[in-house]
């Protein structure tokens, strides 16, 4: 559902809003059912009691100033008060950990305490290719899964490497992982790790293979905020077709880790002795990067556009040629 919403003004501690006279088209629904715009605003609260509190609930039930409807559309004025924001933001949070949507907490501290450990005792693996943590975390899913399902060791050691080698925040997604003394720490380690050489490439391959765990775990709202990630590591330097050879083959590693047991352990055999990084990760050489809008539109008009789809097509065909995805 989308509401209007005012303008906030900060003064103090507290968040004022003026009303806004701008009415939007509701289209919030259950299933095939589609709920009216009365009702929107009082189910949304119910759902907040249900799955995060009565806390959350009240709160946004106090926040709202006035709800009006005109036909199909929706228009709601809100203030919220002191730091009920930060309340809410730290109740829903904590509903998050507590649900564990994305892995098991304990199982991913197994892999994220390797690749700690790795790192502490051998500083030169934070420089050059991402490949000196793949290699060992693969090593390490491979010896579990001779006794334990290699499909969720693989997801673990994804979400791990998802938490030291690109963002802490995919911990509140997936519970508590870090024990205590690594708090106390700078982490990730891997600022200057590198895939084809650069380290915008390695972002993009970690966190989309990440980002396609929360989507089969149907964290929609994760995805979105995670993929702002990738958009930040672009750095406004236009489209290319390079990021997206690194986003497609992330994706790809998560599929084929974890589509099933065959793929898994191959996965892992191909990974744990990749001493080349072309085992995983496809040839960039030739491929254009920096287009901007007028560019883009100029070779490939949109993104339905024949000659963009053939694009993408090769990118898929050279990921698919690499060992790491050619299941037998």
């Amino acid at each position: 559902m989308k509401t209007s919403l005012a303008k906030n003004t900060r003064a103090g501690n507290q968040t004022s809003v003026k009303n806004d006279s701008t009415f939007v088209k509701c289209a919030l629904g259950v299933g095939p059912v589609s709920i009216p715009p009365g009702l929107a605003l009082p189910l949304l609260i119910f759902a907040a009691d249900t799955i995060v509190g009565a806390e959350v609930a009240g709160l946004l039930a106090k926040a709202v100033r006035s709800v009006e409807t005109r036909g199909d559309l929706l228009r709601v004025a809100y203030r919220f008060e002191g730091d009920s924001v930060a309340v809410m933001k730290s109740r829903v949070k904590s509903a998050i950990r507590e649900s564990a949507p994305l892995g098991d907490a304990d199982l991913v501290r197994v892999y994220y305490e390797r690749l700690a450990d790795i790192g502490e005792r051998d500083t030169s693996r934070w420089d050059g290719p991402v490949g000196r943590y793949l290699v060992p975390l693969f090593a390490l899913a491979r010896e579990r899964s001779a006794s334990a399902d290699p499909v969720v060791e693989n997801q673990a050691a994804i979400l791990a490497l998802a938490m030291y080698c690109g963002t802490l925040a995919f911990e509140n997604l997936i519970g508590k992982v870090r024990k205590p003394s690594r708090h106390r720490r700078h982490w990730p380690r891997c600022r200057r790790n590198t895939l084809a050489g650069r380290h915008d490439l390695m972002l993009h391959f970690v966190y989309s293979a990440a980002l396609k765990l929360a989507a089969e775990s149907g964290l929609a709202f994760a995805v979105g905020e995670f993929k702002e990630l990738l958009d930040s590591s672009r750095g406004g330097s236009g489209f290319s077709f390079a990021d997206l050879a690194a986003d497609r083959a992330g994706i790809r590693l998560a599929e084929t880790a974890l589509d099933s047991e065959a793929g898994a352990r191959h996965v892992q055999a191909a990974l744990a002795g990749a001493a080349d990084e072309s085992v995983y990760f496809p040839d960039i050489s030739g491929l254009a990067e920096g287009l901007d809008e007028q560019a883009f539109r100029r070779d490939y008009r949109s993104l339905d556009d024949p000659a963009y789809r053939a694009a993408v097509d090769g990118l898929d065909d050279r990921i698919s040629r690499l060992p790491a995805y050619r299941v037998k």
